[in-house]
């Protein structure tokens, strides 16, 4: 009842002609901007529009801060009452990996921190999955203090990781972050994130401009905003860098009016991927006039250099203040081709409202994802690059307890452990007395070939020393 209460000043406060003419016009115009648009509750759109108020600096009178809506009571960053006290808590200070490098272990940090238990030592735990069904676990690695260090195991490119934390304290409490596994668990994606196409706006790089015959005011303009974000044009870039693209760079009134401005950028060669994914930020406000929230912003793809445009992603009628990122993948609307373009279209129609746009950090990524193999030699046991008798009886000593295992290791992704993948020489991905048997055969020239794991191939085609009379040889993969 609050809510509503209060959005009087919205629609019938005598004199309002703007709403930035004070502090309770702001919140009162956020707060019903927020509830209309139907993606908020009402607690939601309460919360919104007060961080709006603080990020944007709209409050100019401390009796309102104070008491218009309890903004003070209901900052979204203070509380009435103390937290409930946990046993422990599980922080990442660094954040998590968002994408892994297939074949390549990833390491990321964990915060311990004691609440109303003590952590109990070894308790900490990482539990991961990348095919199977149930869960593996690896015990989190102390770095000194309430430090520790997670380890996910290499992945190849089918891989679907999910993982999540967990940690004991001496109460018997067990917390876990997230907080409601399996149900709720982290993920990543196995790949290099390759950056195709970045801008920031603060050289040109080839975009154009293009208006509708009728359109009368309002074309887009690469600049720093100098509008003062009074009749909702952004008040700045998004980035920080300085500068961004936007319609109308003028004080005042200049907003777009009657017609169409489009932003095209140069054209972008996506040919070698299956797939990129356009990322920008947005501004873009039409919520005042005399036609609100009745015009919409417009983004468009092309794979054939612009000779035909696809619809991408449309934002409006109802629209907020304040800058918003989107992105969408290329191939839900256009095949990757070496003449991709993409447009931005901001219009005026109908009856004339206030449109105001702003386009700033443009980027095209895409996901490469190449399963390296294992760097070993197969039948190499001991790792001095030539497959002789020494191999055998390296691999004798090993199983008798009297040397070292073989120096090559490798991830076995389907059975989630690690493989002396060049002792494995009759290619059942396990190192047993079995292949030291194969390999002596081989020797003697009863088996053709030294096979390998298929779960752990080599990175290269074996070349040199793989041959009973050390004579370099290609071996055939099995």
């Amino acid at each position: 009842m609050g809510f509503l209460g209060d959005t009087k000043v919205a629609y019938v406060c005598p004199g309002w002609d703007d709403w930035l003419d004070g502090s309770s016009q702001s919140l009162d115009y956020l707060f019903t901007t927020y509830v209309t648009s139907g993606e908020y509750t009402l607690g939601e759109a309460h919360q919104r529009a007060l961080r709006d108020m603080y990020t944007y600096g709209l409050w100019n009178n401390v009796k309102y801060e104070m008491f218009e809506w309890g903004a003070i009571w209901g900052n979204p960053d203070l509380g009435m009452c103390p937290p409930i006290p946990r046993p422990l808590v599980i922080l990442l200070p660094d954040g998590l990996p968002e994408y892994l490098e297939p074949g390549v272990s990833t390491s990321f940090i964990v915060r311990i921190e004691n609440g109303s238990e003590n952590y109990l030592p070894g308790t900490g735990m990482l539990h991961y999955r990348y095919e199977q069904v149930d869960f593996l676990t690896s015990e989190l690695l102390s770095i000194g203090d309430d430090f520790f260090e997670a380890t996910l195991p290499p992945a190849d490119c089918d891989a679907t990781p999910e993982f999540y934390l967990s940690a004991e304290g001496d109460g018997g409490s067990i917390v876990f972050s997230p907080t409601n596994p399996p149900d709720s668990v982290y993920t990543a994606i196995i790949g290099t994130l390759t950056i195709v196409m970045e801008d920031d706006f603060e050289t040109d790089q080839g975009w154009i401009v293009e208006n509708s015959t009728d359109l009368t005011a309002g074309a887009w303009e690469r600049g720093i905003p100098i509008g003062g974000g009074e009749r909702g044009d952004p008040p700045t870039d998004y980035d920080g860098s300085g500068r961004c693209y936007l319609t109308g760079n003028e004080y005042g009134d200049s907003d777009v009016d009657n017609g169409y401005t489009w932003l095209t950028s140069p054209t972008i060669d996506l040919s070698h991927s299956d797939d990129a994914q356009v990322h920008y930020a947005l501004w873009y406000t039409n919520n005042f006039g005399n036609d609100p929230n009745n015009d919409v912003f417009k983004t468009f793809v092309s794979n054939n250099n612009g000779s035909s445009w696809v619809l991408a992603e449309t934002f409006g009628p109802v629209t907020t203040y304040g800058w918003t990122e989107r992105s969408f993948n290329l191939s839900d609307f256009v095949s990757p081709t070496s003449l991709v373009k993409f447009r931005f279209e901001a219009s005026d129609l109908n009856d004339g409202s206030v449109v105001e746009a702003g386009i700033d950090a443009v980027s095209v990524t895409i996901l490469e994802c190449e399963t390296q193999g294992c760097t070993y030699i197969p039948g190499d046991i001991n790792s001095d690059t030539n497959v002789i008798g020494n191999d055998v009886t390296y691999g004798v000593r090993y199983f008798k307890g009297l040397g070292d295992p073989p120096p090559d290791s490798c991830w076995n992704d389907s059975t989630s452990s690690w493989l002396y993948s060049a002792g494995d020489a009759n290619g059942s991905c396990s190192f047993t007395g079995s292949d030291i048997t194969f390999l002596v055969a081989y020797f003697k020239g009863y088996n053709p070939e030294i096979l390998w794991c298929p779960q752990t191939p080599p990175a290269e085609p074996p070349v040199l020393g793989i041959h009973r009379d050390v004579v370099p040889v290609v071996l055939p993969k099995r």
